[in-house]
């Protein structure tokens, strides 16, 4: 579990970094990461959830983010989030389970609001700027799989 959970937060992390520095998160690294979260709870013994938290993961992930997108499309006639983000917390969300979604989706949130706030700042950009979410998704995702990592492996060892 500790190599996967390595893999995972270095996807996390590349993803990242090519967030910031162009405002994509490539499908070369979201579609396989929800591939590879759904097989890893499918097939290994130390899965994070079930096979069926894992599907439900995906597609809470990226229909949360897609129905997001529409709801602020509605209101504002542009889009408001891109689905580079969908896939990614469909990723996140075919490894960790459902149940994860939505915490990471809120804690994503309060920690986009204040990183926007200080790369608009530090940008010198107005409120109306894009700035990359993915980051934050990914950061937020990083402490939830290095919790869920090591919590099972710490009790395991006081078994």
């Amino acid at each position: 579990m500790i190599i996967y959970c390595l893999f995972f937060i270095s996807c996390l992390a590349l993803l990242s970094w090519i967030d910031f520095r162009t405002f994509i998160l490539p499908n070369i690294i979201t579609i396989p990461l929800i591939i590879l979260g759904f097989s890893w709870n499918l097939l290994s013994p130390d899965k994070f959830c079930s096979y069926l938290d894992s599907f439900y993961g995906a597609l809470l992930g990226y229909f949360l983010i897609y129905f997001i997108d529409v709801f602020y499309f509605l209101i504002s006639k542009k889009h408001g989030i891109g689905m580079g983000d969908a896939k990614l917390l469909s990723g996140i969300g075919a490894t960790l389970g459902w149940q994860i979604v939505l915490p990471i989706l809120f804690f994503s949130a309060i920690l986009g609001l204040v990183g926007g706030l200080i790369w608009l700042n530090l940008k010198s950009l107005t409120k109306n700027e894009p700035f990359p979410f993915g980051p934050f998704l990914c950061i937020v995702a990083s402490f939830a799989v290095l919790l869920k990592t090591f919590n099972s492996e710490l009790i395991s060892s006081f078994l």
